[in-house]
């Protein structure tokens, strides 16, 4: 019995050191995945080093563990294989192809087509979408993509790594030699005079080819009225062009870039960045493949873009959605909790009201960008980089009051940066759909030096909803209903003046 407790102590010793160690490799992080049409859970997962042939991968969303299966976004891991992606929106299909494969993958189905037979995905785990900071990526189960095309996978457990090694050329097997047919012996009594030899030549080693790309492609500008252009050398070539989770991409089989990879800015109505890169596979054996991708703002689609290919050359124009932009900014966040009385965080009252006022919106026929969607520090200038960067119609940013040396103050304040402008005729219009909606205490509407209503290019208000060191405004603060319900007079003022200013 002695010696039985002391094997289970060894193992449940073992197990734990096992434990630390993975711990140690691997970090917890709380991202939403899809559950059903337009439904999402958060969910808290492990996530995962992701290499290829060796060389580690930088992913915006990062492999996770999920459901017993490490998940990676679909593009990371078929640009890294040399596969080609295109989504389909309606279906929600994502289908990569290769030179001999074709696997089309349904968000929400345990099952493949491979070639057009079906496959089961390992443990029933489909393709689904993940978000994580306001990035959508579609992920896939990584062993089974990365087989199918041929890749090899292994798992280390201890430091939460999957390496995948790409798919060898196999050798080209050598001809048999043919066996010499043996000389028959000549007569021995007819003797022959030797002949002199002659001394063999020697053999010259066959030059190997310069393998020379077929034509070059210039790198992507900018030009006057946002238009974006690039050409290729040869006036024949048209790119082969496709759509992968928020990305346009533009393939040149046997084409090289004129200069190394590169990013360029671009921060347009439609298009955020362009990135574009040169590979060695991907398309029949080509040894070069210049890839030129288009990342496109939140809610953008190709559609937006009017894209012309004449005489090697594209030129595409950003049409842009014709719904107003507005930048719905909740304050404070992660490190920075804002105001604190009573057990309750500024940062925590604001984000629901602020994520109510942008559904709110959308529902009205508004874009909206949210700075922040979740627990998250941003500083005040990216708050106000971003709405200046996206062109936005309005700002507007949610917080609550404080001022404890005065405790009996409470009451709604509603700021812009000055007097006189498009900015006071916003504040008033939501200042006092406010007051219809909740019936605070109205304290009016005032000027304030705030960095984000100084710094923003467009109308750009402030809404103090009330203040959290008044015991009892706190406790109308902290409850949910009451938030919905400031939620809804922001949103209504808000369309009142989109609508007045023909935006809407």
């Amino acid at each position: 019995m002695k010696r039985f407790a002391a094997v289970l102590l060894l193992i449940l010793t073992a197990v734990a050191l096992l434990a630390v160690t993975a711990s140690a490799a691997t970090t917890t992080t709380a991202l939403s995945v899809r559950t059903g049409p337009g439904q999402f859970e958060t969910v808290t997962v492990n996530t995962a080093s992701l290499e290829v042939d060796g060389q580690l991968l930088q992913t915006d969303v990062p492999a996770f563990v999920y459901r017993s299966r490490t998940m990676v976004p679909i593009r990371f891991i078929s640009d890294a294989l040399g596969a080609n992606v295109e989504w389909n929106q309606d279906a929600l299909q994502a289908t990569i192809t290769t030179a001999d494969k074709t696997i089309v993958l349904t968000i929400g189905s345990a099952t493949a087509l491979v070639n057009g037979q079906s496959v089961a995905l390992y443990d029933g785990v489909p393709a689904t979408m993940a978000v994580l900071n306001g990035i959508s990526r579609t992920v896939v189960p990584v062993r089974f993509v990365s087989e199918q095309l041929g890749a090899s996978v292994e798992w280390d457990q201890q430091q939460y790594l999957v390496s995948i090694t790409s798919p060898q050329e196999p050798e080209t097997p050598q001809e048999p030699e043919t066996p010499a047919v043996p000389e028959t012996p000549e007569e021995p009594d007819v003797p022959t005079e030797p002949e002199t030899p002659v001394e063999p030549e020697t053999p010259v080693e066959p030059e190997t080819p310069a393998v020379e790309p077929d034509y070059t492609v210039s790198v992507p500008q900018k030009s006057s009225g946002g238009v974006l252009s690039w050409a290729a050398s040869d006036t024949g070539v048209s790119p082969r062009v496709f759509t992968l989770d928020g990305r346009v991409v533009f393939d040149y089989p046997g084409g090289k870039l004129d200069k190394a990879g590169g990013t360029v800015a671009v921060n347009g109505p439609v298009v955020k960045t362009i990135r574009y890169n040169q590979y060695d596979h991907g398309y029949d054996d080509t040894p070069y493949v210049a890839r030129i991708v288009l990342d496109l703002q939140t809610g953008m689609t190709k559609d937006d873009l009017e894209i012309s290919t004449a005489g090697g050359s594209v030129s595409i124009r950003q049409v842009g959605d014709p719904r107003p932009l507005v930048v719905v900014d909740a304050g404070h966040g992660g490190k920075d909790p804002g105001a604190m009385y009573d057990g309750y965080n500024e940062k925590d009252f604001v984000l629901p009201m602020a994520l109510e006022v942008g559904q709110r919106l959308e529902a009205a026929g508004c874009r909206v960008i949210y700075s922040r969607d979740d627990d998250t520090y941003i500083t005040l200038s990216d708050r106000a980089d971003l709405a200046n960067e996206l062109g936005a119609d309005i700002f507007i940013s949610i917080h609550a009051n404080a001022m404890p040396q005065k405790p009996d103050i409470n009451g709604l304040e509603t700021y812009c940066y000055k007097l006189g402008g498009q900015a006071e005729v916003l504040a008033n219009y939501v200042h006092d759909a406010i007051l219809e909606a909740a019936s605070p205490e109205d304290r009016g509407v005032r000027t304030a030096n705030y960095y984000v209503l100084r710094e923003t290019d467009m109308p750009a208000i402030l809404v103090e909803t009330g203040y959290m060191s008044n015991a009892d405004e706190c406790q109308m603060l902290a409850d949910a209903t009451y938030q919905k319900t400031l939620a809804r007079g922001i949103a209504n003022g808000a369309i009142d003046y989109l609508q007045a200013a023909g935006l809407l």
